[in-house]
């Protein structure tokens, strides 16, 4: 049966949409039970604000059989049923211009999603496109625009589905050809499989077949690629590593190397790809951010300060996004004390935290 869970985790795992359709249960994550509870909490706000605005609210209608005597009205929880399928919105406002009681062609429609983040993917207002699809497929309804509503700050993006509609029906197949399989999809380890029910199934499965997507630096492109070439396990990988002469290495040595990293797993050893020529400052300073990315939110900065061989660890937090100019002030004044420094950073997150308050500051305060 196609539902809505179906379809949203079919852009997440193809195979945990494939469990869900055979009725698979795993065990809810502790992420996937705070965005579940934060999207409860975003859902209640908004249906009580319609309440507040004195919308006309009807609960849990099947849309095949909603009967319309107002000329706009507001469904919580619309639901279209039949043996293949059961999807619903989250609410669908619906403007009745014509003087039946029943959906038509002169009905407007906007469905509308609340999700619980505060950044909004492509993969988001494609599974809302393939819904009203869906919708408009059975229900004979033209339908232009749908709605997201999203985070605590209950922010709106409308979106025009005619510019997803040729994507939502080639996945729409995609779905429906996945769910009438009879043998499920292949298995690899992705970014998803962190904060999914189906964890510990499959990193057994996996780990049992010693499959090369366990490798931290194979994504599923690069991992289908070497099961093409007939390479299906981490220990087969290993064979395939090649020592590159000098020359090569020098331009390749910052590379990884997945036939490396598999080396060392068989061999149960470290290798060093090359000499790191680590060099001493006057000052060096480790910076280390905390944040909520999806909001651009930094909330704690810390750093440890070694000049003169002396260390000095500072920090500072913030409740507010309205502070953050102000922490960001802070590590500028006491970085400006040093003439000269070297700043150590894990990944791009804090250099580019930095580079964008900098620029916002107007007066670059860090050069």
């Amino acid at each position: 049966m196609l539902t809505n869970s179906v379809i949203r985790d079919y852009f997440k795992c193809e195979y945990k949409a494939y469990a869900k359709q055979q009725d698979q249960v795993g065990t809810i994550s502790e992420f996937e039970t705070l965005e579940n509870k934060i999207s409860e909490v975003i859902k209640e706000r908004y249906y009580s604000q319609l309440l507040l605005d004195k919308k006309t609210v009807l609960n849990d209608f099947d849309l095949k059989k909603i009967i319309l005597p107002f000329t706009e009205i507001y469904v919580v929880n619309p639901r279209l049923k039949t043996k293949d399928l059961d999807i619903s919105f989250d609410a669908i406002k619906i403007i009745n211009k014509s003087h039946e009681n029943e959906l038509s062609h002169d009905c407007i429609c906007c469905p509308i999603e609340i999700l619980p983040r505060k950044k909004i993917t492509a993969n988001d207002k494609l599974v809302l496109a393939i819904k009203c699809l869906i919708f408009s497929q059975y229900c004979n309804l033209q339908i232009e625009t749908g709605q997201i509503i999203h985070a605590y700050s209950m922010s709106r993006v409308n979106i025009k589905l005619i510019s997803y509609l040729k994507n939502a029906q080639k996945h729409l197949k995609k779905i429906l050809s996945l769910i009438n399989n009879k043998v499920p999809p292949d298995l690899y380890w992705i970014e998803h499989c962190k904060v999914c029910e189906f964890q510990k199934f499959c990193k057994d499965k996996l780990l049992e077949r010693d499959d090369i997507s366990l490798l931290s630096s194979i994504n599923k492109k690069d991992a289908i690629k070497w099961k093409n070439k007939g390479i299906f396990t981490i220990l087969q990988l290993s064979y395939t590593f090649k020592p590159k002469k000098r020359e090569k290495l020098d331009s390749e040595c910052t590379k990884t190397d997945a036939s490396l990293k598999a080396l060392a797993l068989r061999d149960q050893k470290v290798y060093v790809k090359e000499l790191p020529n680590i060099k001493t400052y006057e000052t060096e300073v480790y910076l280390d951010f905390e944040g909520i990315p999806d909001e651009n939110f930094i909330y704690l900065i810390g750093a440890l300060i070694i000049t003169n061989n002396k260390e000095n660890y500072i920090y500072s937090w913030i409740d507010s996004k309205d502070q953050q100019e102000d922490l960001f002030k802070w590590l500028f004044d006491i970085l400006k004390i040093y003439e000269y420094l070297h700043i150590f950073h894990y990944g791009n997150y804090e250099i580019k935290a930095l580079d964008k308050f900098n620029k916002c500051s107007g007066n670059f305060l860090l050069q």
